[in-house]
């Protein structure tokens, strides 16, 4: 596929008009390729300047009304697009030049004036915009534990021996991003009253005697290690069993890369598992 049939993809995904299969493959592709969110990104901002400048037709601008714009970060990103749009579009005022020089150095006119305020105007509004960019930015950004505040946790739910957080918990097996199959159920739904979520990380190729878990943002933000893991065995397959603190887990996109220990302080990549966190 190439670069312009992959971003007709992308905009038929962001007017809904993709299929469950055709939304799940992208959605993936999000959280395993970063070159592939950036181009998700242009496409996105290509597809609102498109809606402000009239280019779309009847069906896709509803489409874009009643489907793109269901989340309130695609609501501010419209919303500072055509702000940026109107600034840009204003009449630029009175370029005209008074004739006696000579006074308007000594006694500024109402052209010089009417410039003077122009460029405050100018700067105010530069600084507003950057503002509430860097504010639209931040406020979406999801609250998620520091790096590693989730230390001291994961090694006391996952050391040898322990159990497992009094109260109820969720569970859910997921394969490396490799592997897993198009349609796969990532998400993990965390009740109030949950405590503990343990996720099953599916093994695929050769089966080591320990295992190192690390729970990361799905950009890679590492917030906390387990200690050495032992692969368990059922009739499903052989997994890697990683339990988590439901409570201290923002909603948000997480994954856990899993490494294999091969000889005394070596350990080799085993794949990458991304799940989603939500909360009722």
């Amino acid at each position: 596929m190439n670069q312009t049939e992959e971003q007709a993809v992308i905009r038929q995904y962001l007017l809904g008009y993709s299929d469950a299969n055709a939304a799940e493959a992208i959605e993936l592709r999000l959280i395993a390729n970063e070159e592939y969110l950036q181009e998700f990104s242009i496409v996105t901002d290509e597809l609102i300047e498109d809606y402000l400048d009239g280019n779309l037709s009847a069906a896709e601008a509803t489409q874009f009304e009643s489907h793109f714009l269901k989340t309130q970060r695609r609501h501010r990103k419209l919303e500072i697009a055509e702000a940026l749009s109107e600034k840009a579009t204003a009449p630029a005022g009175s370029n005209s030049q008074p004739t006696d020089q000579s006074n308007v150095r000594n006694f500024p006119g109402p052209v010089t004036r009417h410039r003077q305020y122009w460029q405050i105007a100018a700067i105010v509004t530069i600084v507003f915009f950057a503002g509430l960019i860097v504010w639209a930015i931040l406020g979406n950004r999801p609250t998620v534990p520091a790096a590693g505040e989730l230390q001291a946790e994961l090694q006391q739910l996952n050391s040898p021996g322990s159990t497992a957080s009094a109260g109820p918990s969720v569970q859910l097996s997921i394969a490396p991003v490799t592997v897993r199959a198009i349609g796969e159920d990532r998400r993990v739904v965390v009740e109030p009253d949950t405590q503990t979520v343990l996720i099953r990380l599916g093994l695929v190729d050769k089966i080591y005697d320990n295992y190192q878990a690390s729970l990361q943002t799905v950009e890679g933000r590492e917030l906390g290690k387990t200690p050495p893991l032992k692969p368990v065995s059922s009739d499903e397959g052989r997994f890697i069993e990683v339990r988590l603190p439901a409570q201290r887990l923002q909603p948000h996109h997480y994954r856990i890369s899993l490494r294999a220990l091969t000889a005394p302080d070596t350990y080799e990549d085993v794949g990458v598992y991304p799940f989603q966190i939500v909360k009722q």
